[in-house]
């Protein structure tokens, strides 16, 4: 059952031995008063519900040597429990995909399989896969490993530069190379390379690396078995300097040994760090569309170059960007662990859109300085929820204070305490004024990493969220000890350990261990390998690792000490660590009763609005555009057709509501009903009746008179400002927003044109029709050509002699009192003439008298006779807007054309359609187009 509020939770929890194919589908049945509502959502199962944790004896081997593979098989999300008495299949595949060997076995009741794999004598040298795929054939684990011919090292390279990071300053980097041999003496005569490797891959076909080399040192140890090399560092600072993202550099090198005893070889790569800055700072948070009118919340870390913590003053500067001069809006120190927070409002800086450009200046007590800047973009119609709780690291039985704010103002909250991706906890708010507060006692559900979810629907049925990680700390897993029965032993004595396995309460377990004994000199040829981790890399995910800020991580997080006080710098680094909890609820409905209500009753509200819309038409036809802009005019114009407005209802007994507004060049009227809650400003109200009317038509229409009646009286045309308010007898026109209207004048084609348009709400006008919120309320339009054409049009009809080229032609209208060399477009540029001479086929029209017999009336019928005529045109164009000529925007203002001669056409069928206007064809032997 629901709550008073409508809320319920229920908690469905999946079975463990299930097995998720594909989608599953959740469906939930609503019921009161006989209205009954359903709501079905698919469920996607999780991709990685199995997985095989795969583990080697060792990461690297040699042609004819035993791989032996094992893991243990696991299943679920957050809670792993192992698969028992499952077959699995095992693949080897080399560098080609090709499979070199498959086994198939079962998981022991601890979920353990396993299988070995001798390595072929004449095997190649490289990465090889080792894939595990269910009985379905899907892939659960992976591991590589590598085959390499190798011998054994019997001591160890060592490399340390003079500095742990270079600054600009610095030119050379000194790194001293010594070795030592496994049982811990130092190799003191020595032959050492050093070079520099920009990079080194492996080449499968080839069977060796590729490796391109920069600078090289060597020479011999000294004495003691050292030996210094010397590298120029200064180009590289220099190419930092010419990227302003990148802060440092890590060049890479490698250092070869070779101990003159035995004449043996071993390696070592290192990384020499080059940096613009002693200090690298870092804005961590959110920066794109953030909403203006919430605080901004952000994070600043500072660390030395080398990776420690650096406590820093920071100044935080802001402006907009790429308007330069920013001003200092905050200052803040991060603590012992190099981090502080920033909590501001959006400086007062440009509009609230404005995107700024933030800079970071953090000094430490010595001076050391660094820098980082960056752009934080703001959005306001960006809906957003903010959550802030009292603190991130909560000791078992605390009270969680978590206070929210939104920009939705009103409605219902939903809060999720989230474990990986399973609720473990939901509650139910409502927002008052954008705020509310909320206390979560403890539940003993509440462990290890949490995310606090809070999430509403805005008025679109959009999902707003947001959320901020906490942590009730939790040992996990299981701890391992091992002992020994001695501490040296002699080659052939057996070593005997004792192993002790306890939960995170201390209790013994029963468990199934996997032990592996590695030597020592393998373990550094692998590592020597910069291909390869640590035969432990694989596992980090696993052992509860996860997110860190320097050297705290959540492992850390979970094993505090929780007897003792956690201190405030600690808090502020799990806050940063958390901050990232990213969740997606997912809310899906049933058909809304409320967006039904309008459907249900539309041919009602139809019906009942019909005389509203007959009405307001009436009156804006017939009485001069008179139209509704607020209430008292809207009710007026209603009563003159006997419609009382106040004492419509809609479905609900609820009286209407009237809203006017502007849309650009309409005057819009909008009837609202309250829908069936019956109270307005909820989300069920709907548009019960909306209509428009431009409101500047009357004003338009004025103007169209006044250009028409100007050039009937002058001949000439208005294209100017003074001249239009002269002529319609006004100072000027002011738009709805009482700023003056832009009027623009130009052409269109064979048309003299001007504009009328208002900035908006603005009052700016951008360059761009589609930028901003400007808009046209008028175009005017004239045909500057029309008296011209016709003009020309009679001279040619009067002409005895046709003119056969431009010059004749010219002479003609000159003749009838146009000067040719006058004329101008509507962009105050010259017309141009093309003649061409041609052949067409055209279809001869005469009228004929005829009287059928017997009849005494006679009747008129037309005769088509198909002709070919030889004709000369004079095309008169213009240049267009580009005012070019013969580009592909020249206008074609009229065409002449005389026939020169005529034959009549054979025709081949009885039968022809005419598709030729007869409007065309003229009894005299000259026509104008």
């Amino acid at each position: 059952m629901t709550d008073a509020d409508g809320f319920a939770v229920v908690d469905l929890a999946i079975p463990t031995e299930a097995k998720l194919a594909g989608e599953g589908e959740i469906t939930v049945i609503g019921l009161k008063n006989g209205i009954v509502r359903e709501a079905n959502e698919n469920l996607n199962a999780l991709k990685e519900d199995v997985q095989f944790l795969t583990m080697t004896d060792k990461s690297i081997y040699q042609p004819e040597q035993l791989i032996n593979i094992r893991g243990i098989l696991m299943k679920g999300g957050e809670s792993k429990t192992v698969v028992a008495d499952s077959e699995l299949e095992f693949r080897v595949l080399d560098e080609d995909d090709t499979v070199l060997y498959r086994e198939k076995t079962r998981s022991s009741a601890f979920g353990i399989a396993s299988i070995s794999w001798r390595i072929p004598a004449n095997a190649k040298l490289g990465d090889y896969k080792i894939e595990i795929r269910d009985e379905s054939g899907e892939q659960i684990g992976a591991q590589r490993v590598r085959v390499s011919r190798y011998d054994l090292p019997n001591f160890v390279v060592n490399a340390k530069p003079s500095k742990p990071y270079y600054l600009p300053g610095d030119r050379e980097a000194e790194i001293e190379i010594n070795a030592d041999y496994l049982f811990g003496k130092p190799v003191t005569g020595g032959k050492v390379r050093v070079v520099e490797e920009t990079s080194r891959e492996w080449n499968y076909k080839e069977q060796k690396y590729d490796i391109d080399e920069g600078d090289v040192r060597q020479g011999s140890t000294d004495s003691q078995g050292k030996f210094t090399a010397r590298f120029d560092v200064k180009k590289a600072l220099d190419g930092l300097d010419e990227d302003d993202w990148r802060k440092y550099r890590d060049i890479n090198y490698a250092a070869y040994f070779t101990d003159l005893t035995t004449n043996r070889t071993e390696q070592r790569r290192f990384d020499i760090r080059v940096s613009r800055e002693p200090i690298h700072v870092y804005l961590i948070g959110a920066t794109n569309d953030l909403n203006p009118t919430m605080p901004i919340d952000a994070y600043v870390s500072t660390f030395y170059a080398d990776g420690t913590p650096a406590e820093c003053d920071v100044e935080v500067k802001m402006g907009v960007e790429d308007k330069g001069n920013p001003k200092t809006v905050e200052r803040i120190r991060t603590n012992s662990y190099g981090v502080g927070k920033i909590t501001m409002d959006r400086p007062k800086i440009g509009d609230p859109d404005d995107d700024l450009e933030y800079k970071l200046i953090a000094k430490d007590k010595d001076g050391r300085q660094g820098t980082a800047k960056d752009d934080i973009s703001f959005d306001e119609d960006e809906a957003a929820i903010r959550l802030e709780t009292d603190k991130a690291i909560y000791k078992p039985g605390e009270t969680m204070s978590v206070n929210v704010s939104s920009t939705l103002k009103t409605g219902p909250l939903y809060v999720d305490i989230v474990n990986g991706w399973s609720v473990v906890e939901s509650r139910f708010a409502h927002l008052k004024d954008g705020r509310v507060e909320l206390q979560i006692p403890y539940s003993d559900k509440f462990k290890g990493e949490l995310k606090i979810v809070a999430f509403a629907e805005d008025t679109d049925d959009d999902v707003v969220s947001g959320s901020r990680g906490v942590i009730f700390p939790i040992r996990e897993g299981i701890s391992v000890e091992a002992t020994f029965d001695k501490d040296i032993y002699k080659p052939g004595e057996e070593a005997t350990i004792s192993y002790g396995v306890l939960d995170r309460l201390g209790t013994a377990v029963e468990s199934a261990l996997g032990v592996t004994i590695i030597d020592r000199a393998v373990e550094e040829r692998a590592r020597t390998d910069s291909e390869f981790g640590g035969i432990w890399s694989n596992y980090a995910g696993w052992l509860g690792y996860g997110s860190g800020l320097g050297a705290v991580n959540v492992k850390d997080l979970n094993e505090l000490d929780l007897t003792k006080p956690i201190t405030d710098d600690l808090q502020l680094v799990a806050e940063v660590i958390l901050h990232d909890s990213y969740y997606k609820p997912n809310v899906f409905h049933s058909n809304s009763y409320f967006d039904e209500a309008k459907s249900v009753f539309s041919d009602r509200i139809t019906k009942q609005f019909e005389p509203v819309g007959a009405a307001l038409k009436l009156t804006y036809e017939t009485a001069n555009y008179r139209h509704a802009v607020d209430l008292e005019s809207f009710e007026a114009i209603l009563l003159e057709s006997d419609i009382r407005f106040g004492q419509m209802l809609d479905p609900w007994g609820v009286a209407y509501r009237a809203k006017f507004s502007v849309e650009k060049a309409r005057d819009i009227v909008t009837i609202v009903s309250a829908g069936p809650d019956k109270s307005f400003d909820t989300k069920d109200d709907f548009t019960a009746f909306t209509t428009g009317f431009d409101y500047f038509k009357g004003t338009g229409e004025a103007i169209d008179n006044a250009v028409k009646s100007y050039h009937a009286r002058t001949g000439s045309f208005i294209r100017d400002e003074k001249t239009l308010f002269a002529e319609l007898g006004v100072s000027g026109l002011a738009d709805r927003f009482g700023r003056p209207y832009r009027i623009t004048f130009d052409a269109e084609r064979r048309f003299y044109r001007f504009q009328i348009r208002s900035g908006g709400s603005d009052g700016k006008f951008e360059k761009y029709d589609w930028g901003g919120d400007d808009f046209t309320v008028w175009t005017n339009l004239i045909d500057y050509f029309v008296d011209t054409e016709t003009k020309i049009a009679d001279i040619q009809r009067s002409l005895r002699v046709i003119p056969m080229n431009e010059t004749d032609l010219r002479s003609t209208l000159l003749a009838g009192g146009i000067d040719f060399g006058g004329l101008r477009d509507g962009f105050g540029d010259p017309l141009y003439i093309v003649t061409q001479q041609r052949s067409r086929y055209w279809d001869k029209v005469t009228t004929e008298s005829v009287q059928n017999y017997g009849e005494d009336t006679k009747t008129d019928r037309r005769k088509v006779t198909p002709v070919t005529q030889q004709v000369i045109e004079f095309t008169i164009r213009s240049n267009g807007p580009d005012r070019k000529q013969g580009t592909y925007d020249d206008l074609t203002l009229m065409q002449i054309v005389h026939v020169l001669s005529e034959q009549e056409r054979m025709i081949r069928s009885r039968y022809r359609s005419f598709a030729r206007s007869p409007t065309r064809h003229r009894r005299d032997r000259s026509r104008v187009q």
